[in-house]
């Protein structure tokens, strides 16, 4: 496996630790279902936050790493726009059962979706850069498979808006 090759998977490692984390918390896994993402971007978001047998034996699929950093911005985004709302507007409509356990969760959930998003971000951000290198690498900066995903160029598809 070349130098850019481990980078890659390297990269990538983190991003499945992020995605699994976020999944294993049962208030965010519950509210997935609403988040409006289609089967094909929860397809892409498996396929890249999976890890397969021994991927190191395999040649990485460029075009799908692609395909799963825009679907995984998807999630992300949807966590922001679709799950945090609803997250907050379940916190305001139940003040009253401030002991109840399940509302303690969701507030806790609440309280750290804005930084686990960022984390995210940021490790889809160092993964784009690593398969970008391993683009121009294989494909040379005339054909990198890289123009097919122009909307990943543009800074303001990294722009989540988590903070919101």
């Amino acid at each position: 496996m070349d130098e850019l090759q481990q980078q890659v998977y390297n990269a990538l490692e983190p991003v499945r630790e992020v995605y699994s984390t976020l999944l294993q918390n049962a208030v965010l896994r519950t509210r997935l279902g609403k988040a409006g993402l289609t089967d094909s971007e929860w397809r892409e978001i498996e396929s890249l936050a999976i890890k397969g047998p021994d991927q190191s034996a395999y040649e990485l699929d460029i075009y799908a790493l692609y395909s799963g950093i825009r679907a995984m911005l998807a999630f992300a985004r949807a966590l922001a726009t679709n799950v945090k709302p609803a997250l907050k507007q379940e916190l305001s409509r139940t003040r009253s059962q401030a002991t109840d356990s399940s509302r303690i969760a969701v507030e806790m959930t609440a309280a750290n979706l804005d930084s686990n998003i960022n984390i995210l971000v940021d490790r889809l951000s160092d993964l784009y850069i690593a398969v970008s290198r391993l683009d121009e690498n294989r494909h040379g900066p005339e054909k990198a498979l890289r123009a097919s995903f122009h909307d990943l160029a543009d800074s303001r598809t990294w722009q989540i808006g988590a903070g919101s």
